[in-house]
């Protein structure tokens, strides 16, 4: 398992009660899934799993990069200013709540999990 596979495992966990019970099931599913197989359309579940999976992704990038920066920061500050990295890098799929709880859960289990 990599981290940024961890990291949207997680996020789907705490994501489900919000987003649908099945985004962890479908999460799983997209981290075993053809990398060389089509998107599907955002508004099946399998394209919000590959949505998350995918900020997962763009998350660990991030803090890899900014770690650096931000390791004297507790870890709630951590989290905000790559919650705010992400906001910008993150592809406006969802409505603008979704999103933003998205972007904030994924930030919140990458520094937790990177932490």
């Amino acid at each position: 398992m990599t981290d940024a596979a961890g990291v949207a495992r997680h996020a789907a966990a705490r994501l489900a009660a919000t987003l649908g019970p099945d985004l962890p099931a479908r999460v799983e599913q997209e981290l075993n899934a053809d990398p060389l197989e089509p998107p599907k359309r955002l508004a099946d579940p399998v394209s919000l799993a590959s949505l998350l999976v995918s900020v997962a992704a763009l998350a660990w990038t991030i803090w890899h990069d900014l770690k650096k920066d931000h390791a004297t920061r507790p870890q709630g500050e951590q989290a905000e200013a790559l919650a705010a990295a992400l906001a910008l890098a993150a592809p406006p799929a969802l409505a603008l709540p979704q999103r933003t709880l998205l972007v904030r859960v994924v930030a919140e289990e990458t520094v937790r999990i990177a932490g």
